[in-house]
């Protein structure tokens, strides 16, 4: 088995490492440091990153296995011998005790870099195993998966650029982040419904309704956009504001032209569906804060590089979409021309 697929890296390399990525470089660039000279920790940052996740990866196939057995569902730990299943994840234990060490100089940080791992740990591992524990397990994730680690960006680039921590910052930071991780794990917890259902796993969105369902979705996802809001303006890039309207026009091309529902928590059945504001935290923004910054440090242009070769995908799809999107425009035009 390919170290790719046994890490299930395809279902987090974007979707969970870029937003806190994202808070990485604004971070860096609100410190005034050039962000090539700081591009070294980053990278240290990020690998740090890339450990973790491959551990929580590991642990929950490993942990899931008897569940997804029962429910149909595939596991890749099934193609592994059980004597070599835990080799993986304490190959990740190892490293993250290295990363640790390098965390350690600085207390704040290395503070959120364990705790990072174990709100994942308790979230997996018997016998707490918050995943099974409603509201627990949606706390332990979403503060395992973004609030901690994004948190962990702010504190640990200030350390390195010699800047104290900006409160203000770090406290729109915890609470975006935090939303959402919120808004991740009940998207999670919605998709994998039926198979929790089946073998009587209890997740908080098993015990929710319809009515309390939407609730919850309408709270989360306000607190993360007004928390956004907030970033936003401290951030104070005009680019940033204006790629937010470009996203717009591009979600109501994903509406009207692939007929994509937007949503902000809950999956439709067998419909394709475009979960709101996510190119702009994996694509737009992200892009936004490299470009500007190498108006300032043209060899930001070599970081902004390396991002795109680890990030194609959805830079791809984004493009494509959107060059579909104005081609079907000129295709309007010319009928109304041709129709008059």
């Amino acid at each position: 088995m390919k170290l790719h697929s046994a890490l299930r890296a395809d279902e987090w390399w974007e979707y969970k490492l870029l937003p806190i990525l994202l808070i990485a470089y604004i971070t860096s660039y609100q410190t005034g440091v050039d962000l090539f000279t700081i591009s070294p920790w980053i990278l240290f940052l990020f690998v740090s990153l890339v450990v973790g996740a491959s551990y929580v990866s590991l642990i929950n196939d490993i942990t899931d296995l008897e569940q997804d057995v029962a429910a149909g569902k595939k596991n890749r730990m099934l193609n592994i011998a059980p004597s070599k299943r835990w080799l993986l994840p304490g190959a990740s234990v190892l490293a993250g005790i290295v990363f640790g060490y390098f965390y350690s100089f600085h207390l704040p940080s290395v503070i959120l870099y364990t705790l990072s791992w174990i709100a994942f740990s308790l979230y997996s591992l018997p016998p707490v195993r918050l995943k099974k524990r409603g509201i627990w397990g949606v706390l332990a994730d979403a503060s395992g998966s973004q609030l901690f680690p994004s948190l962990l960006m702010v504190t640990f680039i200030s350390f390195k650029t010699g800047q104290p921590v900006n409160i203000t910052w770090l406290i729109l930071v915890g609470v975006w982040s935090f939303a959402l991780g919120l808004r991740g794990i009940l998207w999670h917890q919605y998709h994998d419904l039926k198979n929790d259902q089946q073998v009587g796993l209890r997740t908080l969105v098993t015990d929710l309704n319809s009515a309390s369902g939407k609730w919850v979705t309408i709270i989360v996802f306000g607190i993360e956009l007004i928390s956004l809001a907030g970033m936003l303006a401290f951030f104070n890039n005009p680019w940033a504001f204006l790629c937010l309207g470009f996203y717009v026009v591009y979600v109501m091309g994903l509406i009207r032209i692939l007929q994509a529902i937007p949503i902000a928590v809950k999956p439709p059945e067998n419909k394709a569906y475009h979960i709101l504001m996510s190119d702009y935290y994996q694509v737009l923004l992200p892009l936004t804060v490299l470009i500007s910054a190498a108006f300032v440090h043209p060899l930001v242009l070599i970081i902004l590089a390396v991002h795109i070769i680890l990030f194609p995908r959805n830079i791809y799809i984004l493009l494509f979409n959107t060059l579909n999107f104005f081609k079907a425009g000129l295709s309007k035009i010319g009928l109304v021309i041709g129709g008059r």
